[in-house]
């Protein structure tokens, strides 16, 4: 005969309690949770590594047309022209670095701006092909599959980042070093410190790289007067700033520097956007000298920004010039 003290030893060793299933779920559990975070950082690393690859290889490529366009340049070409520079110089670089650095849709003459009129497909198209600039040959750059996608779906590529996001690329980005509202210095060297790794002296950020003799860049207009600074900032999509202390007498220039762009894993660059007025993927001038198509053309960040720049959604920007310390 078996005794049921027999029977219920049985039963008690026979499975996992209930207690022990939890406790082993929740072992399971944070484990997963571990090895997914891992999983999700090392995905993230090797994502911004490879978009760094595509951020240096544009960079590359500006950089010799830079040099290319420089050496073309009175302004830029020699020590011994700083002695004999003159505003004219100046503003003939200015234009032609405009052309060979095409920005928006219809600032490349060879690009129908009808059909390139994204600022992703105008940097690719300018930066695939190779170049004559004066004597020198400027290769062209190569982009794999994996860098290149097409947002609007007409066609044309775009060079984007390991994420999927267009790379932007900015000319000219004054607005990043001078933002407009008042803000002070302080302000803005906490927005640099996440977009460049070796930020100017203060006497530099107040300097136009290109003027530095600090000229009088305004020319006499057709009437025969001189243009005001307001016209001059439209001109060169406000390259140049007023300075608030000596008003229309005298004006201040502004550090710049080429900057190429990814928003990272947010998407977001934390910068304003282009506006595109009438709808038309076409910026034409009325809408260049509308404020807010400016801000985004010279990479103004949104005033949410500013509050607290290193908790902002610019904190995953990745940019040719923070490579060193991503």
């Amino acid at each position: 005969m078996i005794s049921n003290s027999s029977t219920s030893k049985c039963q008690s060793t026979a499975g996992f309690s209930l207690i022990e299933l939890m406790v082993a779920i929740s072992i399971m559990a944070i484990l997963a949770g571990i090895i997914g975070g891992a999983l999700f950082r090392m995905s993230t690393v090797a994502k911004v590594r490879a978009t760094q690859t595509t951020l240096l290889k544009v960079d590359a490529v500006l950089k010799q047309r830079q040099k290319a366009v420089a050496r073309t340049s009175v302004a830029q070409s020699s020590s011994t022209a700083l002695a004999n520079m003159t505003s004219d110089n100046i503003r003939a670089y200015k234009e032609e670095f405009r052309r060979w650095f095409p920005q928006l849709p219809g600032e490349a003459p060879q690009l129908d701006p009808a059909k390139y009129n994204l600022p992703g497909e105008i940097l690719y198209a300018t930066i695939s092909k190779g170049a004559t600039i004066g004597s020198d040959e400027v290769q062209g750059a190569e982009f794999n599959a994996s860098e290149l996608g097409d947002a609007d779906n007409d066609g044309l590529p775009e060079i984007i980042d390991a994420w999927g996001n267009p790379i932007q690329f900015y000319r000219w980005p004054t607005r990043l070093i001078r933002p407009e509202g008042g803000l002070t210095d302080v302000n803005a060297k906490g927005i640099l410190t996440l977009i460049m790794t070796n930020i100017p002296t203060s006497d530099l950020l107040n300097r136009d790289p290109d003027n530095p003799l600090d000229l009088d860049m305004r020319y006499k207009t057709r009437g025969g007067g001189v243009m005001t600074l307001d016209q001059l900032e439209m001109a060169y999509h406000t390259m140049h700033h007023r300075d608030a202390t000596s008003g229309n007498e005298d004006m201040k220039g502004t550090y710049h520097m080429l900057l190429v762009i990814s928003p990272g894993p947010d998407g977001d660059t934390g910068l304003e956007p282009l506006v595109d007025t009438n709808g038309n993927g076409i910026f034409e001038d009325t809408e260049l000298s509308d404020y807010r198509t400016r801000r985004g053309h010279l990479a103004m960040p949104r005033a949410e920004v500013f509050a607290d720049p290193l908790n902002s959604v610019m904190n995953d920007n990745v940019t040719n010039l923070n490579i060193e310390v991503k």
